[in-house]
């Protein structure tokens, strides 16, 4: 089974989340994706391991009770990789 971590740090009234996933040669990390209810920002920006991610697909959903954002990574990785979602 993958280990999960997540941290959530609050940046200008949002959530800035960074998810670790331990991926191996065993079980390598592939197109991870992340649901985030209450996002309730206008848009995120997605970092893999600190650089901008190269290809993502980020998409908000507004509901009656707040704005949720969905990210879905275009990623394989046989090793840890560390993906911080930031409001914006």
């Amino acid at each position: 089974m993958k280990e999960i971590g997540i941290i959530n740090r609050r940046k200008s009234g949002y959530i800035l989340s960074v998810i670790i996933l331990s991926g191996s040669n065993e079980s390598p990390v592939y197109n991870p994706a992340f649901f985030v209810k209450n996002w309730n920002a206008e848009i995120a920006s997605v970092l893999v391991n600190g650089k901008p991610a190269k290809d993502a697909r980020i998409g908000i959903n507004q509901e009656l009770e707040g704005t949720d954002l969905v990210v879905f990574l275009f990623l394989e990785k046989d090793k840890p990789v560390t993906i911080t979602i930031i409001p914006e």
